[in-house]
């Protein structure tokens, strides 16, 4: 009996990964907004962007990814500081770029596309994980965002204060979505 407890112990990690982890890549809309968001694909003339924030001791380390229509992938690595309050300090960090093949560009956009609004707008409507109501005072840790070609915007934003199921879940499928990008210099070492 005991025999069977332990290996169940050790395996419950795996289980949970097979659960979320292999999962997470088809079932992120569920974990958006109400959990009933209509599933919407990115337009084949949209743009579509992440920006991760690892928190740091005195700001973040940020990576920003945009992909174009055309398949041209930016990676943009940087830091923020705060010696102030209200006063952020960029400093420059690493940029890489290069163009993706399509299938690689089309799998990239289609887990970002989980995450986005129904709609797309001159307001640039966004959405949030389920049951993570907005903070006024927090800052974003994850953002996903859309724009199409007549300059309509959409997002998603996870702030840090949003620690549920579903942020985790979201962040797992976002780790994915950058761990299966080609190697690149700026997201050597990164980790969000």
């Amino acid at each position: 009996m005991l025999d069977s407890i332990l290996s169940l112990k050790t395996l419950a990690p795996v289980f949970l990964c097979l659960a979320t982890c292999g999962g997470a890549r088809g079932d992120l809309r569920q974990h958006v907004g109400d959990g009933n968001l209509p599933a919407v694909a990115v337009g084949p003339r949209e743009q579509v962007s992440l920006m991760l924030a690892a928190p740091t001791s005195d700001g973040t380390t940020n990576l920003s990814i945009r992909l174009t229509p055309d398949g041209k992938l930016t990676l943009n690595r940087y830091a923020m500081h705060w010696p102030q309050p209200y006063f952020p300090q960029e400093t420059k960090g690493v940029t890489d770029s290069f163009k993706l093949p399509l299938e690689q560009a089309e799998n990239f956009r289609s887990l970002l596309a989980q995450l986005r609004p129904p709609n797309l707008g001159r307001e640039g409507p966004f959405v949030l994980p389920k049951d993570c109501p907005w903070a006024y005072d927090d800052r974003s840790s994850a953002v996903v965002a859309f724009v199409d070609e007549h300059g309509r915007s959409g997002s998603f934003i996870l702030q840090f204060s949003c620690k549920n199921a579903n942020a985790d879940t979201i962040a797992i499928g976002l780790r994915q979505a950058v761990q299966a990008l080609p190697r690149s210099k700026a997201t050597a070492g990164f980790s969000w």
